[in-house]
């Protein structure tokens, strides 16, 4: 749901207020900093998925260490 919802945003015209106006290079600035955040959100969510699976394996291994002690 949550990958879902930032495929959404990425796949979107990037948001502006209503009425703002920009020249074509601070419309091109504003469009690479627009895409960049999405990308610094993406890598987080791939190290937070990384994390919840080593955090499962570790789990997941002293459980069987305790039933085997």
């Amino acid at each position: 749901m949550l990958l879902a919802s930032v495929d959404d945003v990425a796949s979107a015209r990037p948001h502006t207020r209503a009425g703002e106006t920009f020249g074509p290079l601070e419309w091109r600035a504003y469009c690479q900093g627009y895409y960049m955040g999405l990308s610094a959100v993406i890598a987080a969510l791939e190290l937070a998925a990384q994390r919840f699976k080593h955090r499962v394996s570790t789990l997941r291994r002293e459980t069987r260490e305790k039933r085997s002690a």
